[in-house]
């Protein structure tokens, strides 16, 4: 098997069968020649699916989007796969009806043609393929990716999320230092700005003449990389300074491995420097690169398989032990960019070889999706080497220096399940996985708030949190530092607050990242604005552009596009009250919370994302604390949520003291609090946590 393997990577790329590949690009027209005379097996009762009620004027708001967006749809491999029900939900929250068939959902009137005037010979056109979203009207021509069909009807695109960069053009801060960053550029004459080969040709000299700084040996002795890999993947070496944690105001001079991205045509992209004393420093130049894979100028044009890893040194371990074209992901298993998943089009065979950790295989299982299930292998290290799941090394350059045979952990991949066909067979592994492992279940802790950790445990994916807290309490305040703490420990973050504009909530956000940093109070962050904004801005966070009353559906449709484009896993909305003012009265208004909260459920679910949501209490007496009757709406919020936190502040606390109070915890059970004072110099919360939270276990 290995031997054919490697045969098969070598091999001319053959023609792709899978009909979604029949599909002008520049017409956007999948040519569904089988569908032409295919006779519809509709349900016996004839009923149409009508979804959630058409709105007035909504073919004319369609057709007036697909003439001003036609443009900036994110790129979608035909290999695509859709999420379980993700269609049918989409088109019932549009109020599209529908019938279907064992293949496709067939679209009773389509949205871009031009009017029926009821005439049935013109219903039931539009046919839209269920596993990929792949659409075709036999009337109109209308057709293409299931992205560029969202588009098309909701109009969302970038514009509609912003970065940190958008706000400082808006004028937060100086800009005359600007680069922007990769995901804001759309070209600059054509190209992004790139690396001179000249630098990364004398880091490559370093590499191999330095003894001083020892990168070589440390690649060799302690990585088992041979000398040929090394320099077959272009490694360099260079000193860098990096500020510390300890001594934020005197940086540390550390010995750094390079690592350049290079693609199949020779071209540099991007350098990515990592420091050997601390993983968490490195940087990328320059800033605004390209975000492609490791390793591609490696990979044969002919080839048909590839290998892709968590990290540059698994990658470099694959191709040694394997022969195997092998690359690394631009940002780990955080995200997998659009733009990288076009450069894996033509591969017939894909290997995942993510961690075998529980962050690791979740991040496989949404890759593979994006990629296409069908020609995606996941590479277990721990479970394939004999042991239990938690035994053994995680990724492909711990099992090289533990002395595993790497082909035979490749020869044993298997493919990656689809979530509507499975068996106790496909979730064995993950079951143990998670029984020998409870600590990575649990999720990412918070390092700004352990008493918060002490009583959720992590912060975990899929999860639904509502957080509340009487007005001027500090929810944002709040927040907004938990949201950077997470995403400075590379949780892609979307943060949408209707009360407060972008620029002040970013303003916030880096005031405290500063401060957080360095211990210095907030007045000292314009003389360095620049050099932090820098620093800022390599933190993926992303805001929404809404704010006062915003339906719903505009508010998911923008998640939705944010969580495929950027992978965004954690999203703040602030707040509730905020987001549906206007939308209802009297009882009507509460249907109108009650949907949100359960549309929202429904994407943290199905999207794999954490969603933080804000609700103001209840007006309570003064001097009641707030409990989870407090929550404002029906019972059905806190029924929802996986979460209730709540920020308490009582009559005769010190005007700085707040309590953070855990009401609800659907994962252990676990409720409490502990105390925060705030500082007001440096703008942030400071945990007093010492012995451990105040917690109970709730009862059922």
């Amino acid at each position: 098997h290995g031997s054919s393997l490697r045969a098969r990577a070598l091999c001319s790329e053959s023609e792709g069968s899978n009909e979604d590949s029949r599909m002008s690009e520049d017409e956007g027209t999948p040519l569904f020649s089988d569908l032409s005379s295919e006779k519809l097996s509709f349900p016996k009762d004839g009923q149409v699916s009508k979804g959630a009620g058409r709105r007035s004027g909504f073919h004319e708001q369609v057709l007036s989007r697909a003439q001003t967006t036609s443009s900036d749809v994110p790129y979608v491999s035909r290999h695509f796969t859709m999420a379980p029900g993700e269609l049918a939900a989409y088109l019932e929250r549009k109020g599209i009806s529908y019938k279907t068939t064992d293949t496709h959902f067939v679209v009773e009137n389509c949205p871009f043609c031009h009017p029926i005037k009821n005439q049935t010979d013109n219903q039931f056109k539009l046919y839209i393929k269920s596993s990929s979203g792949v659409f075709h009207c036999f009337r109109c021509s209308a057709g293409g990716s299931w992205w560029k069909f969202r588009q098309r009807i909701d109009g969302v695109t970038a514009a509609s999320v912003q970065s940190f960069v958008q706000e400082r053009e808006r004028g937060f801060g100086p800009v005359s230092s600007l680069s922007p960053k990769a995901s804001d550029i759309s070209s600059n004459n054509g190209t992004l700005p790139r690396p001179d080969n000249k630098t990364l040709d004398e880091m490559v000299k370093l590499l191999v003449s330095s003894t001083r700084l020892g990168v070589l040996e440390y690649l060799v002795e302690k990585r088992k990389l041979t000398s040929e890999v090394i320099l077959k993947y272009r490694l360099g070496a260079v000193l860098r300074y990096f500020r510390t944690r300890e001594v934020p105001s005197q940086p540390s001079e550390e010995n750094c491995v390079v690592f350049p991205t290079i693609d199949q045509d020779g071209n540099l992209l991007r350098l990515k420097i990592r420091s050997l004393v601390e993983k968490s420093n490195q940087l990328f130049l320059p800033r605004g690169g390209a975000r492609a894979l490791f390793g591609m100028h490696t990979v044969p044009k002919n080839s048909s398989v590839i290998l892709i890893t968590e990290g540059e040194f698994d990658a470099m371990a694959a191709h040694q032990e394997t022969g195997l074209p092998c690359v690394s992901l631009p940002n780990g298993a955080n995200s997998l960019p659009p733009e990288v998943v076009e450069s894996l089009e033509d591969f017939e065979t894909v290997y995942l070889w993510l961690d075998d950790d529980v962050p690791g295989q979740n991040a496989a299982q949404k890759f593979a999706r994006k990629l296409g299930l069908r020609r995606c292998f996941n590479i277990k290290t721990r479970t394939t080497s004999g042991g239990r799941s938690g035994e053994g090394p995680k990724d492909a350059n711990d099992a090289l220096i533990a002395g595993m045979d790497l082909m035979a952990l490749v020869q044993a991949a298997t493919r990656v399940p689809h979530e509507e066909i499975i068996t106790f067979r496909d979730l064995r592994d993950d079951v143990l996985r998670e029984l020998e492992n409870p600590r990575q279940v649990e999720g990412i802790g918070s390092e700004c708030f352990p008493g918060l950790t002490q009583l959720l445990k992590g912060h975990r994916s899929g999860e639904l949190t509502l957080f509340s807290g009487r007005t001027g309490i500090g929810k944002t305040t709040f927040l907004s530092q938990l949201s950077l703490d997470y995403a400075a420990q590379g949780v892609p973050t979307l943060w949408g607050s209707f009360e407060i504009n972008n620029v002040r909530l970013a303003k916030a956000l880096m005031t405290q990242f500063f401060t957080s940093r360095t211990q210095r109070p907030a007045v000292e962050l314009v003389p360095c604005f620049d050099e932090w904004a820098e620093l800022f801005e390599a933190l993926p966070i992303f805001f929404l552009k809404f704010s006062g009353s915003v339906p719903v559906d505009r508010v998911l449709d923008a998640m939705e596009y944010a969580n495929y484009v950027q992978d965004v896993s954690h999203v703040l909305l602030d707040n509730l009250q905020f987001m549906t003012s206007g939308q209802g009265r009297g009882m009507d208004r509460f249907e109108v919370m009650d949907d949100a909260i359960r549309r929202l459920r429904s994407f943290s679910t199905s999207a794999g994302a954490h969603v933080t949501l804000v609700i103001h209490p209840r007006k309570e007496a003064r001097g009641e604390e707030l409990s989870l009757s407090s929550i404002f709406g029906s019972a059905k919020a806190t029924q929802e949520a996986d979460n209730v936190v709540v920020l308490q502040h009582g009559e005769e606390d010190p005007p700085d003291i707040r309590r953070v109070e855990v009401l609800k915890n659907r994962f252990d059970g676990h409720i409490g609090k502990f105390t925060v004072v705030y500082d007001t110099n440096r703008k942030l919360y400071i945990d007093t946590t010492r012995g451990g939270s105040k917690q109970k276990r709730a009862v059922e």
